[in-house]
């Protein structure tokens, strides 16, 4: 998982201290970015 540690240095407090409603969009949104990446580069 190298595309975790890079998504967490741009906002690791917001996610370590967004866990409810917020926390759980904003997870959403990485795994949605993760698995864009992964497609990319997969295409690529």
């Amino acid at each position: 998982m190298p595309a975790d540690p890079l998504h967490r240095a741009g906002m690791p407090q917001r996610s370590t201290t967004s866990q409810p409603p917020s926390g759980s969009g904003a997870s959403a949104i990485e795994v949605r970015r993760s698995s864009r990446r992964r497609r990319t580069v997969s295409a690529y």
